[in-house]
Parts: C-alpha cells; sequence; structure tokens
C-alpha cells in the first residue's frame, strides 16, 4: 500500500509553539510551517483559543448623579475641581521663589514691557539728583547774569588807544583838540571791553542815546596805554545801537 504524503506544522498555544504532522502537503489553518510561530506579531483568534481559567469578566456600573449625590452626601459639591481665581499675590509668590532661576532675558522682558505701559520708573533719588542739577544750573545762571564791575573803569565808559588822542598827556583820561575823535571805542559793559566799530555816525547815535550829543568826545573817552587796554576782558562787539542792550549773562558768558 502506497504511504500518504504528510507535512509537518507548527501553532502557537498559551505563548508556546507546538506542532503535528498532517496528511498532504498544506498545514491546515491555524497552522504554519514557521517553526517559530510564537515570532509572529500579527493576531489570529483562529491560532489561539482562551481556555476558562484565562476569561476576565469586565462588567460596567454607570452611576447617576442622583446616585452619586446620595453615595457622597449632599455637601459634596467637587468645588475642588473647579478653576480658582486669579490671584496677583500667588503670581509674585512664584515668580519670587523662581527669581534666580529665571533666564535674564526674562526679567528684561517684563522690565521693557512694564514700561512701555506705565512709562520708566524714576527712582526717587535719582529724581532728586537730577532736581539738584537743575538748581545748581539755574543758580549759575543768576550768578552768570549779576552785572560784573571792572576795578578801575565803571560799566558805561568809553575806553580808546591813547594814540587816537594827539594831544594825550600821562596818566588816565586826556586832552584832545575838542574835535571828533575817531577810530575804535570800547564800551565798559559788566567789567568788559566791547568794541564799537570804527564808524563815527554810529558812535553819534550812541551819544545821542546815552544823552551825550552836545558833550565833546574828549570829556567822555577815557585813553589808555596800550598794555592797561590788552589787560581789560573782551565782550560782544557793537555793530548797532540795539547791541548796547544785550544782557550781563550774555556778556558774562561771551567767549572771543
Amino acid at each position: 500500500m502506497k504511504e500518504l504524503a504528510k507535512i509537518e506544522c507548527y501553532a502557537c498555544k498559551k505563548g508556546l509553539p507546538i506542532s503535528n504532522m498532517f496528511v498532504g502537503n498544506v498545514c491546515p489553518e491555524g497552522w504554519t510551517i514557521d517553526e517559530n510561530p510564537c515570532n509572529n506579531n500579527e493576531v489570529n483568534s483562529s491560532t489561539y483559543e482562551l481556555v476558562e481559567s484565562e476569561k476576565v469578566p469586565l462588567n460596567k456600573i454607570s452611576y447617576t448623579y442622583k446616585d452619586v449625590m446620595n453615595l457622597l452626601g449632599s455637601k459634596m459639591n467637587f468645588s475642588e475641581f473647579k478653576n480658582k481665581p486669579q490671584n496677583f499675590n500667588n503670581f509674585f509668590k512664584i515668580y519670587n521663589e523662581s527669581f534666580y532661576d529665571l533666564p535674564k532675558t526674562l526679567h528684561n522682558n517684563f522690565i521693557v514691557q512694564s514700561e512701555e505701559y506705565i512709562g520708566k520708573v524714576i527712582n526717587s533719588r535719582e529724581n532728586e539728583i537730577e532736581n539738584l542739577k537743575l538748581e545748581k544750573e539755574r543758580l549759575q545762571i543768576e550768578i552768570d547774569s549779576q552785572d560784573k564791575e571792572h576795578p578801575f573803569f565803571t560799566n558805561g565808559s568809553i575806553l580808546m588807544h591813547k594814540d587816537y588822542n594827539k594831544d594825550h598827556v600821562s596818566g588816565f583820561g586826556g586832552i584832545s583838540s575838542g574835535g571828533q575823535i575817531r577810530g575804535p571805542k570800547y564800551y565798559m559793559h559788566s567789567g568788559k571791553k566791547r568794541r564799537i566799530s570804527d564808524n563815527y555816525p554810529l558812535w553819534l547815535k550812541i551819544k545821542n542815546r546815552f544823552g551825550m550829543k552836545d558833550i565833546k568826545d574828549s570829556d567822555i573817552i577815557i585813553f589808555l596805554y596800550p598794555g592797561g587796554l590788552d589787560a581789560i576782558s573782551e565782550g560782544p562787539k557793537i555793530t548797532r545801537v540795539q547791541d548796547l542792550f544785550k544782557s550781563s549773562y550774555e556778556v558774562n558768558m561771551y567767549r572771543p
């Protein structure tokens, strides 16, 4: 009698491989020619059947709101699950506790955004220093605005180089022929000499402005030696009558 062909087939049961011989050349359903059938990741319900001891009962119990309240009591209101109101103190508490752990860029962003919203915060000491600086500047302007006096020549005096007085004699002052004395003259203002442009019509206007129209030049002008004239500080020049009325502050602050 001719022997029938057989094939060895494998299956995975309870995580362990099993084998069996079957007639024919094809494994029946649930079996494979793979000698390691448990390595196959695909789950096939036909390859394994649960035994009774492996079955776990799954029972679902549902509760209504009334059942829950009856079970837990009416005082149970689940308030701990509600969103708590914002508390800025908590925010700053967390911020202060983590202050040195936060990156400096974050601190800087807080400062920049706060200043953009409420304006730059000025330190009281810095504000006091700034006020003192302003007060110092005000007092300095007040000091610089004081009318100063030269120790020898009063303000309003008219000075001139002695060479412009042909009949000059030694000492302050001088004698002239009584005619017009031309040349650069200097007007004393706040202790400084201010050069009047060498323009005789301008000089006449100045004499008239000061009520000296009928007074001879020689009775007005004080003639000085070059050394004495050069020793006096120089003020802003006078090119028109209006220049006479510059403030003492402008004259004192003038630097040639």
